[in-house]
């Protein structure tokens, strides 16, 4: 059924569309435009920007909606805030929180690479996330890029970082985000690990008396943990205040000691990065972690009231997650 037969039949359930079977309508199957949804505010879904219905009417003409993943809602059934990344389906970010909004409490906002004028969110797509959030009263939460150095030992290469961050959380800002979160790599631009730690310490520690003050909270800046001993920048985040990113995945790939990173920084931490690795991949679905692991993460998962981000990139890991996360909840 053509998209037009339903929208002019009032057929749209929630927030998004619904195709229904309408074998006693014998109406012209043509296309149907966003300014005919947008004219129709008795029918139109309120929070569907252009680029959302893009996405709904190629996934129709595509397939007709089969094989389409639905999600559920899991708003609320967890003591802490649920979320997701913003590149669950290979598309732009504004079509991905379309979808996904309504199942999550925040979304991941992944802006990891800072090439290029597209990765950066502008003013029209800052605008449309706006008018998400207010529609399915969903928060944000920040991924800095990654592809920047910090402690490099090139001044412009810091330089480079700072000013980076800088215009990500310039332009971000107005969503009112609830963390950004940031990497202090070890490497430096050429991908090699830095030998000498205190110097590099000192080159992050000037880096981020340049970012501070940005109009955020510093507790708002979540450092998360990489390859390298967490502890190496314990007296850095005490010294500016910012919390943590705990990134299991991390943990259990580097091969860390994850009951510790538990005991010694959940207290400080606003969100978790939840995934399972394999086979020396990481940011795949829960599903793939051990049962050793998973008695030890589900219990610290009890009275946490932070964000807990499923970090995958794919319906697929992402679809595991969540059912295998639901069964084990209730089952525990």
């Amino acid at each position: 059924m053509n998209p037009v037969v339903a929208l002019k039949t009032g057929v749209i359930i929630g927030k998004t569309l619904s195709f229904a079977s309408f074998e006693s309508i014998h109406q012209p199957i043509r296309d149907i435009t966003f300014s005919e949804v947008r004219s129709n505010h008795q029918i139109r879904p309120p929070c569907l920007t252009e680029q959302g219905f893009a996405a709904f009417r190629h996934g129709y003409f595509c397939n007709n909606g089969v094989n389409q993943p639905m999600l559920k809602n899991y708003r609320g059934r967890f003591p802490f805030k649920l979320s997701t990344t913003s590149y669950i389906y290979p598309d732009y970010i504004i079509p991905n929180v379309e979808r996904l909004g309504s199942s999550f409490d925040e979304i991941e906002l992944v802006l990891f690479e800072s090439q290029g004028k597209d990765n950066y969110p502008e003013e029209e797509e800052i605008n449309s996330l706006k008018k998400i959030s207010l529609c399915e009263g969903i928060n944000y939460n920040v991924h800095l890029p990654i592809d920047i150095f910090l402690g490099d030992e090139k001044k412009e290469t810091r330089d480079r970082g700072i000013s980076v961050i800088k215009k990500v959380i310039k332009q971000t800002l107005s969503l009112n985000p609830s963390l950004y979160t940031l990497h202090l790599d070890l490497r430096n631009e050429a991908g090699q690990d830095h030998s000498d730690i205190k110097v590099w310490k000192n080159r992050i520690t000037q880096s981020l008396e340049d970012i501070v003050g940005e109009g955020i909270e510093p507790n708002r800046i979540s450092i998360e943990n990489l390859n390298y001993p967490f502890e190496w920048i314990e007296d850095i985040i005490d010294r500016f205040g910012f919390s943590i990113c705990l990134d299991i995945g991390h943990i259990l790939l580097y091969e860390q000691d994850l009951r510790l990173y538990f005991d010694k920084y959940l207290s400080n931490t606003s969100v978790i990065h939840l995934h399972g690795h394999e086979n020396g991949i990481d940011h795949v679905g829960i599903d793939r972690l051990s049962e050793e692991n998973l008695k030890l993460i589900l219990p610290h998962l009890y009275d946490y009231r932070g964000i807990v981000s499923l970090e995958v990139f794919s319906i697929d890991d992402l679809q595991r997650s969540l059912i295998f996360l639901e069964e084990r909840w209730k089952s525990s």
